[in-house]
C-alpha cells in the first residue's frame, strides 16, 4: 500500500494491540502515517520491527493484553509521556484454539481463546476509558469477527468470543457517548496474512481454504485494507459514528 503523508489523526496518541503483525501492524503504521503517535503492544517482540518503520512515530511497548497490571502500565505509561490517550485499538485475536465440537472443547482451550479475544477487549476498554474521559473524549476500535455474525461447525467458542465483542462495543458506546468517546467495533472477513489466520491455516488449512474463497470479490483482504477503515473510524470524519459494528468482509455476510 502507498506510504501517507497525512495529517487527519496529527496530534493524536494511539495505543494499538496486536501490533507485531498483521491487523495490528498494518493499523499501528497507517494511524501514524496519518499523523498519530503510537504505541505499539504485542507480547511477540516484532512490534519492535512495527516501530523501526517509523521511529519517530511508532514506539514498541511489549505486554500481554490479557494480563490488568500490564495494561495499566501501558496506559499509565502513556499518558505519563504523552499527556493523553485519543485511540485504543483493540486489535489482538487468536484462531484455531478450542476449535471442536461442544462437547470436544476442552475447558482450558475455552479460558484461554476468551481471555486473548475478549478480555484483552474489556481490559483495553477499562483502563483507556478513564484516561480518554481525561483527555477529553476519544475513539476506541474493538476487532471483531464475520465469525461472530456467521456460524460453522467447531466454531463455537470462537464466534462467541467475537459476539461478546460487538455487544460489549454497543453498551460501551452507550456508557461513554456523553464523554465524548466513540466505541466501535470492525468485522473483518478473512484478511491474509496475519497471525491469526497464519495460526489457523497451520492447524485447519482446509478450513482456512473455505473461508477464503467466500468473499464476493473472491480475493481475501488486506491487511492494510482493514487499518484504512480503522483510520477513517480513529479520525473525526467518523465523528457521529459510534455503538455501530462496520463490516469489512468483501462481501461474504451479503451472500
Amino acid at each position: 500500500m502507498a506510504t501517507l503523508d497525512g495529517t487527519r489523526l496529527a496530534g493524536k496518541v494511539a495505543v494499538v494491540t496486536g501490533a507485531g503483525i498483521g491487523q495490528g501492524r498494518s493499523t499501528a503504521l497507517r494511524l501514524a502515517r496519518e499523523g498519530a503517535h503510537v504505541v505499539a503492544v504485542d507480547v511477540s517482540g516484532a512490534q519492535k520491527d512495527t516501530a523501526a518503520e517509523l521511529p519517530d512515530l511508532i514506539e514498541p511497548a511489549n505486554a500481554d493484553a490479557t494480563n490488568a497490571e500490564q495494561w495499566q502500565a501501558v496506559v499509565a505509561q502513556t499518558t505519563e509521556r504523552h499527556g493523553r490517550l485519543d485511540i485504543l485499538c483493540n486489535v489482538v485475536g487468536a484462531a484455531g484454539i478450542a476449535q471442536a465440537r461442544i462437547p470436544d472443547v476442552d475447558e482450558d482451550d475455552y479460558d484461554r481463546l476468551m481471555s486473548i479475544n475478549l478480555k484483552s477487549v474489556f481490559l483495553g476498554m477499562k483502563y483507556a476509558i478513564p484516561a480518554m474521559v481525561a483527555s477529553g473524549g476519544g475513539s476506541i476500535i474493538n476487532w471483531s469477527s464475520v465469525g461472530a455474525l456467521v456460524s460453522s461447525p467447531t466454531t463455537s467458542v470462537y464466534g462467541a468470543s467475537k459476539a461478546g465483542i460487538l455487544a460489549m462495543t454497543r453498551a460501551a458506546a452507550r456508557e461513554w457517548g456523553e464523554a465524548n468517546i466513540r466505541v466501535n467495533s470492525l468485522v473483518p472477513g478473512f484478511v491474509y496474512p496475519t497471525g491469526m489466520t497464519l495460526m489457523g491455516e497451520e492447524k485447519f488449512p482446509e478450513s482456512v481454504a473455505r473461508a477464503a474463497s467466500k468473499s464476493a470479490l473472491n480475493r481475501p483482504g488486506h491487511p492494510d485494507e482493514i487499518a484504512a477503515v480503522a483510520a477513517f473510524l480513529a479520525s473525526d470524519d467518523a465523528s457521529y459514528i459510534t455503538g455501530s459494528s462496520l463490516v469489512v468482509d468483501g462481501g461474504w455476510t451479503a451472500g
